[in-house]
């Protein structure tokens, strides 16, 4: 008889300095089955993008130290990396900035997290194909 084994859960990177926010939503994606790491700014999620190599990336764009738009450019320009980014940002004026940068998807705050769960599932299924 041989035993199926489980996929393991996608990593998602959390990047967001609102610690309500962090917790609320990280709570949400642990019950949908994902794997979730968290930095409260980019200087630190620098350090996890490198130590935890996530599937996905969530990441807001105020945050202090390194904002989430210095992060998107390193990312993509200088680690040359094509993981999923989704930007969660109340700042709606700033999504032709991020898309510019090289943002996947952008999510209004408040996000919902049932609207999340599937732009995240679009963004790694599409990263799939």
């Amino acid at each position: 008889m041989v035993e199926s084994v489980a996929p393991a859960p996608k990593r998602i990177l959390m990047i967001e300095d609102d610690a309500s926010i962090r917790l609320l939503l990280g709570f949400g994606l642990r019950r949908a089955g994902y794997q979730v790491e968290m930095a409260e700014n980019g200087a630190l999620a620098k350090e996890h993008f490198q130590a935890f190599t996530p599937d996905l990336i969530l990441l807001d764009l105020y945050m202090p130290y390194f904002d989430g738009l210095s992060f998107l450019k390193w990312v993509r320009q200088d680690v040359g990396s094509k993981v999923p980014i989704i930007v969660i940002s109340a700042a709606e004026k700033e999504i032709e900035t991020a898309q510019k940068e090289g943002a996947d998807a952008f999510l209004a705050k408040p996000v919902d997290i049932a609207e999340l769960v599937a732009c995240i599932e679009h963004n790694l299924n599409h990263e799939a194909v």
